[in-house]
């Protein structure tokens, strides 16, 4: 099975795609832009992923996933600015407080500070 994870591979117009992993990293990431008549078969893994438009699905869609730095911390992600408290996936709900202080977040069993 082809690992094209994070990878811009080629193809030829008239492909099919079988097994595969060509998972990218952030949402929404173009794949074999301009290329015409690909066939994507069942046992790929195409996380966000954005094929040319008339690309024919014989299996799930392409689903889009927003990772960030505190929700996978073992990815190597962008940390969305560098404070903790600007991103998106930590809120009031899982903040820790001590005597009045915001010392981090819970995130499953992790604390994030």
């Amino acid at each position: 099975m082809p690992n094209f994870r994070n990878k811009q591979p080629k193809i030829k117009d008239d492909n099919t795609l079988e097994c595969g992993n060509y998972s990218q990293l952030f949402p929404n990431t173009p794949i074999y832009e301009g290329a015409k008549g690909i066939i994507v078969n069942r046992g790929s893994n195409l996380t966000n992923c954005v094929f040319p438009p008339d690309t024919v699905f014989n299996c799930k869609r392409p689903v889009q996933i927003d990772f960030c730095q505190h929700r996978h911390p073992n990815m190597g992600l962008p940390d969305e600015g560098g404070v903790l408290d600007i991103c998106k996936h930590t809120n009031d709900e899982n903040k820790i407080v001590v005597e009045g202080v915001k010392i981090g977040y819970v995130r499953g069993d992790i604390i994030l500070g």
